[in-house]
């Protein structure tokens, strides 16, 4: 029916016969022998099936696992029907359809770090790249080059590492794309030891004096004494969140209202927030809602805030630190954890023990020069441990005499030292039995 010829030079070409006149040639191009003959038994097979009218599953088999242009070609000839070409998926497709599915459930932050981490994957990859390119070497390239090319930090590159395996993980759910080639990509740490410094209540307290009105001491205040996620929950906080006769406050957070309790907290009114406190309850209008005004709330969620506290730090004549009001809300779990069990401290400012551990606590310099002095322990000052006596009781001179009881403390001469290689009676310790 077909026949397979051989033009030389590893190109070959299939022509039959349609009809008694009508002749028809496909021509392969530079192939291996092994397909050449692959594609001229499946139109021999094609051409049989058409003549009697009947595809058997092993022809049907075959004929779906050719290529897309292939079965264009074949069905151009009239030897088969078109087949449905799927539409190849393209990196921007895959973000563009992640952000409409889940745009509605992420908060303005988290939305902004991933679209950061979508330019990234554009810049390197390309908006048009097929899904179905993208390889575990692409992918790890994807990390080197934020690192060596971007200069980016590895608590960024860690984050943005994680966003690309979950957009590729939805796009396996969604059937878009086969595979993650993230899920072999180290992460890393997300946390940076190096970025977490504890800000003293000495350059607080110049900061404060520094800033342009209440508003703003207030929000300080809130972020290093009160230990609050800003600029998020000093922004939602109302004015009849503040019990002043039970001495709590309510914080509500947006981070954490889909937890159980809603992102609903209390904290103490601490001491250095009472003043703050008073200073903006007394000066609210009447019938307003916030504590803070809209003005600062409206203009407080971006780059803008940050931009306007770094002029108050310098206008303080203090030195910046990292990660601005993190690091006044880890300055204040940190001196609370010093103080008040961790579980209860992390029940005020609202994490877990672990995120506390791992992002929030640092150790200060105040901390070496205690423990060096032997001084704020539970094991008493250095004087005391030489001494062998309990902490506390060398300033105040209350020390308790052990207790004697007689015949068994190693005081009382008459106790017998059993130290000496003196046994026990085969007896026991049972009394003798007396009939």
């Amino acid at each position: 029916m077909a026949s397979l010829i051989d033009d030389g030079e590893g190109k070959y070409r299939i022509s039959w016969t349609v009809g008694p006149e009508k002749r028809r040639t496909m021509r392969l191009g530079k192939i291996s022998r092994r397909q050449a003959v692959i594609v001229h038994n499946l139109i021999e097979g094609l051409i049989s099936a058409k003549m009697t009218g009947r595809v058997d599953d092993g022809l049907a088999k075959d004929l779906a696992r050719v290529s897309p242009n292939l079965r264009d070609r074949l069905a151009k000839l009239q030897l088969c029907e078109p087949g449905e070409r799927k539409v190849e998926t393209t990196l921007l497709m895959l973000l563009d359809e992640y952000r409409r599915q889940t745009e509605g459930n992420k908060k303005s932050t988290t939305l902004v770090t991933q679209m950061q981490t979508r330019k990234a994957l554009i810049d390197f990859l390309g908006e048009k790249t097929l899904l179905t390119s993208v390889t575990a070497l692409e992918a790890s390239r994807w990390r080197v080059w934020q690192q060596d090319e971007r200069g980016l930090a590895q608590s960024t590159i860690a984050r943005r590492v994680k966003q690309a395996r979950q957009f590729w993980r939805k796009g396996n759910e969604w059937g878009l794309v086969a595979g993650n080639p993230f899920s072999s990509v180290r992460a890393g740490a997300m946390d940076n030891p190096d970025r977490l410094e504890f800000v003293s209540r000495e350059v607080v307290a110049k900061v404060m004096e520094a800033c342009p009105d209440r508003h703003w001491r207030l929000l300080v205040a809130l972020a290093r004494f009160g230990g609050l996620r800003t600029p998020s929950e000093p922004f939602a906080m109302r004015v009849d969140d503040i019990d002043w006769a039970a001495g709590k406050l309510r914080v509500r957070s947006s981070k954490t209202e889909h937890l159980r309790g809603g992102g609903i907290r209390y904290c103490p009114i601490f001491p250095e927030l009472k003043g703050p406190l008073l200073e903006s309850y007394e000066g609210v209008a009447e019938g307003a809602e916030f504590l803070l005004p809209g003005e600062l709330r409206g203009r407080g969620t971006g780059a803008n805030l940050r931009t306007r506290f770094m002029k108050i730090i310098r206008r303080a004549g203090v030195k910046s630190w990292p990660r601005l009001f993190h690091g006044l809300r880890g300055s204040r779990q940190t001196e609370l954890a010093a103080e008040w069990p961790l579980h209860v401290v992390c029940q005020w400012l609202g994490n877990s023990e672990a995120v506390a551990a791992k992002h929030y606590l640092t150790v200060r310099e105040e901390d070496y020069r205690k423990a060096a002095a032997g001084k704020g322990t539970q094991f008493g000052t250095q004087s005391e441990l030489d001494r062998g006596l309990p902490a506390g009781t060398a300033e105040t001179g209350n020390v308790k005499k052990p207790p004697v009881i007689e015949g068994f403390s190693r005081l009382d001469p008459k106790c017998p030292d059993l130290s000496k290689g003196r046994k026990m009676t085969p007896r026991g310790v049972e009394p003798l039995f007396v009939g």
